[in-house]
């Protein structure tokens, strides 16, 4: 009787029964399915480039699709050899379990928090320009003296113009992108509509209504 009675190693959950009530069975049948309880890991892939800064004990933030609900882990283990096709490095974090999520298999968002803080420039994601010549914005500035028209608007205050200014990006977060070259805090930059300027375009500012950027995205289920 104690051969008929088939124990699991360890604690978790079963799956679907793969054999039938009154089966013989032999060595190596799949019975079901067992996942492990108490903590799981994702494994991840990141540039070589990144390999400088990423360690050990590293916190992650992992979010699932489908879900709000963001999981903080560690890096428990870092491969030691790249990939040769995609020069890639395999990266796994451990992260804690809550129940019934994550399942193994699912694709999930892995962001690697850094342990120091870095000063950019960040604009909205709508302000930027995409051209096959590069990325550009449009800087709203004073019009310059001496151009043709009028300087000055009926109210007496001076008019601005939209400057198209070509910029490098960095990484992007949520509704924003970091600006490494091209323009400096302080700067106003055209945050919508952009795609309608021209250079040199007089402007007038109006954010009685704009859009509300944020950090993490939100999206609704429709």
């Amino acid at each position: 009787m104690a051969r008929k009675v088939i124990r699991a190693p360890f604690r978790g959950r079963l799956g679907i029964r793969a054999v039938n009530v009154g089966q013989y069975l032999t060595p190596g049948t799949m019975i079901t399915t067992l996942d492990s309880m108490g903590g799981t890991f994702v494994d991840f892939s990141l540039p070589q480039e990144d390999l400088a800064t990423v360690k050990v004990g590293l916190a992650v933030r992992v979010t699932m699709e489908g879900t709000r609900e963001v999981l903080t882990g560690k890096i428990s283990a870092i491969e030691p050899t790249i990939d040769p096709t995609t020069r890639n490095v395999k990266v796994r974090a451990a992260i804690p379990e809550p129940a019934n999520q994550p399942r193994p298999g699912m694709f999930v968002n892995v962001q690697v928090i850094q342990p120091t803080n870095q000063s950019v420039v960040a604009i909205p994601l709508t302000a930027l320009l995409h051209a096959s010549y590069g990325d550009s914005v449009f800087v709203v500035e004073d019009k310059p003296a001496g151009s043709p028209g009028a300087a000055t608007t009926p109210d007496g205050k001076t008019v601005k113009i939209a400057r198209q200014q070509f910029v490098r990006t960095g990484a992007a977060r949520g509704d924003f992108v970091a600006i490494t070259k091209g323009v400096t805090a302080g700067q106003v930059v055209v945050s919508a509509g952009a795609f309608k300027l021209r250079n040199n375009s007089p402007v007038v500012i109006d954010n009685s209504v704009q859009a509300k950027p944020r950090l993490a995205l939100e999206p609704q289920n429709h």
